[in-house]
């Protein structure tokens, strides 16, 4: 049993929860249970998480940490796990410590702001995560894995063909994650909407005044006009990924998604942590860094959007350039990882 301490909110979105259901299911993969620990939310994935296979334990919204440690040690304490795996911003140096043991091997995944760490295991899929960038201080007992060879990626995405880049741009993809940034895709579609093009739009819960006048329900899409479709709480992206010529995204983990699929793709930057994310990405000419949201120039992206479509091998130049950084097989690698260090001890 693998027992992972992850949340999904309107203010996180569903990046963290993603990445450890691609690794749960890596667990899944050797016969190895997964339960979930998760923080009451409006965004529900209780049910996506049971269709995985996966025991899922809620804790109530409102608790403290201190009640929520305590609720966590009694979950590990039931399902006698060989890891815990914690991902999220909460789950820092002292977090982590009280979990401590010699009997259970701790897994962190991201960083920390303190740059402290109690983690037996500390994973990192950016492409620009070194030891000397983020983990400088860590002890040589702690293991590091990082970088792009351990990108997590879900079996959807794993199972779905690359795509095939053609020269006419007409479908068109626009995706911020399941947060409260949801709503900045209607903002693109407004500035682009005269354009020749077709637009997939993907919305969650928090996306604003025209949700409420248009209601949405589960996973159907619905036309809004002759050149826009709407999908309201998709968690599986890997066939909108496929049918487009160009995504419109934020610069965090939907862009290993994309990479991995070759679709080529433009960022904008909703938080600090996805800054160094969109300028690798651009440096290695796979993708075009836009820039901070909060600095959005409608005639810019429009510029941006006509460019690609009329440079068809600037986009198959971005395909091949994402490709060759995704291999799909850091679940593999990371499980591998994990496994080893649970039997061994160390």
């Amino acid at each position: 049993m693998i027992l992972f301490r992850v949340d999904a909110s309107p203010e996180i979105g569903l990046g963290h929860l993603m990445r450890c259901l691609a690794l749960a299911q890596g667990f899944h993969e050797i016969n190895l249970p997964t339960v979930f620990v998760v923080r009451e939310s409006s965004l529900n994935c209780t049910e996506l998480l049971l269709h995985q296979g996966i025991t899922v334990t809620s804790i109530p919204k409102d608790t403290s940490i201190k009640k929520e440690i305590e609720f966590l040690k009694a979950a590990i304490s039931k399902y006698s796990p060989l890891a815990v795996v914690l991902d999220g911003y909460d789950f820092g140096y002292e977090y982590q410590q009280q979990l401590k043991s010699d009997k259970l091997k701790l897994v962190f995944i991201g960083s920390n702001n303190d740059h402290h760490y109690a983690a037996d295991i500390i994973v990192n899929q950016n492409i620009w995560a070194t030891k000397e960038a983020l983990y400088n201080n860590i002890s040589g007992d702690v293991k590091l894995l990082l970088g792009n060879k351990y990108l997590l990626l879900r079996n959807e995405i794993l199972k779905a063909e690359p795509v095939v880049i053609n020269n006419r741009l007409s479908n068109i993809l626009v995706t911020f994650g399941g947060s409260r940034y949801s709503m900045h895709s209607f903002t693109i579609y407004d500035c682009l909407k005269d354009l020749p093009f077709l637009f997939n739009l993907v919305a969650g819960d928090n996306a604003g005044g025209l949700m409420e006048k248009n209601p949405l329900t589960g996973l159907n899409d619905h036309q809004f006009n002759h050149n826009l479709s709407v999908f309201k709480n998709i968690y599986d992206l890997s066939s909108l990924m496929q049918q487009a010529d160009l995504v419109i995204c934020a610069a965090g983990s939907t862009c290993w998604e994309l990479c991995y699929l070759g679709v080529p793709f433009i960022t904008y930057i909703l938080a600090d942590n996805q800054e160094q994310n969109a300028a690798c990405l651009q440096n290695l000419g796979i993708s075009l860094n836009m820039g901070w949201w909060q600095d959005f120039d409608c005639n810019r992206c429009r510029q941006t959007i006509i460019s690609l479509a009329d440079n068809p091998q600037q986009r198959k130049d971005m395909h091949k350039a994402a490709r060759k950084i995704v291999d799909g097989k850091g679940v593999e690698r990371v499980v591998r990882e994990i496994v080893y260090t649970t039997a061994k001890g160390v």
